[in-house]
């Protein structure tokens, strides 16, 4: 019954790992939002667009781009600190690692505990490692919804008192206001 137990742990855990990797290499650079606002606002051309779609093709970079995709996920790690701020969360660099590495020797500790082949010792311990960093970027996704849903109510409530004569500055304070009530109601 243990040895089910620590399979299935295992197979969940590869399968988070996979999941991070893919969220952090596929990761979007602009949200449906931020599309939308750039179609209405006009602010990007058909040329820019043209230019954008061409500079992402695989045509327009050289083959071996594994170089390109480590300075990439090199960069990422850099913008570890906004990653934090956009989740909403206290945590620092160090306590995320932290975090990370005893996740890490706990997933190494239960196969070695349950006895089981060594081979799985370090994909296990690596799979957990990932688990902290798969809970910041849900974390993420989920206030960027959570903003997006509420980003038309703002806007809508911004144009009310700007109708009803009010300055900008007063209607982001009533959208301030608005919406902390809300937060404490729900």
């Amino acid at each position: 019954m243990s040895t089910l137990i620590i399979l299935v742990a295992a197979f969940l855990c590869v399968t988070a790992l996979v999941a991070a990797i893919g969220f952090w290499v596929m990761g979007s650079d602009e949200s449906e939002v931020e599309d939308r606002l750039a179609m209405l606002t006009g602010s990007t051309s058909s040329k820019q667009a043209n230019e954008a779609l061409l500079k992402g093709s695989v045509l327009a970079r050289p083959l071996e781009s594994s170089q390109h995709m480590l300075w990439t996920t090199l960069a990422r790690m850099g913008n570890l600190n906004l990653l934090f701020e956009q989740a909403d969360t206290t945590m620092t660099a160090p306590q995320f690692f932290g975090i990370a590495a005893a996740m890490s020797v706990v997933g190494m500790c239960i196969p070695f505990a349950a006895g089981m082949h060594p081979s799985i010792i370090v994909p296990m311990g690596i799979s957990l490692a990932f688990l902290p960093l798969m809970w910041l970027i849900m974390r993420r996704r989920s206030r960027f919804k959570k903003f997006a849903k509420q980003l038309p109510d703002a806007l809508e409530l911004i144009s009310r008192a700007l109708r009803a004569g009010h300055s900008l500055g007063s209607g982001i304070n009533l959208v301030a206001e608005e919406m902390r009530r809300r937060r404490h109601h729900d």
